[in-house]
């Protein structure tokens, strides 16, 4: 969601929390791309997360009803509110203009992904 909505702060600090988590430099920028090979399942639902970073438009049925193919109804409700919060997070951080610390951008200076 962070890197859909476009949170620089969100972006850094999670990418260097994914690679002290396990994932590689590659696995991580793969993850900001347009992710491709993805199952039906997982690509519903990246479906779902770009329709609700389009707000305030609202979601096209046909992401609604792809979720559903997938999802139980309580997911749905879930996986829309786990969204949601996201979403206003990043917008917080934002609207803050939240520094990434200088560490994480070392870090991620050191492995070519520090922000233009």
């Amino acid at each position: 969601m962070s890197a859909r909505s476009g949170c620089r702060y969100c972006v850094d600090t999670h990418t260097v929390a994914a690679w002290d988590a396990g994932l590689t430099a590659d696995e991580t920028a793969g993850l900001c791309a347009s992710p491709s090979g993805l199952s039906e399942r997982d690509a519903a639902l990246v479906a779902w997360c770009d329709a609700l970073c389009a707000a305030p438009e609202p979601v096209p049925d046909a992401a609604a009803e792809r979720l559903r193919e997938h999802f139980a109804e309580h997911e749905v409700v879930e996986l829309t509110l786990v969204a949601g919060a996201t979403l206003m997070l990043n917008r917080f951080c934002t609207a803050l203009e939240l520094p990434t610390s200088p560490a994480t951008l070392e870090r991620l200076k050191a492995k070519g992904m520090a922000p233009q």
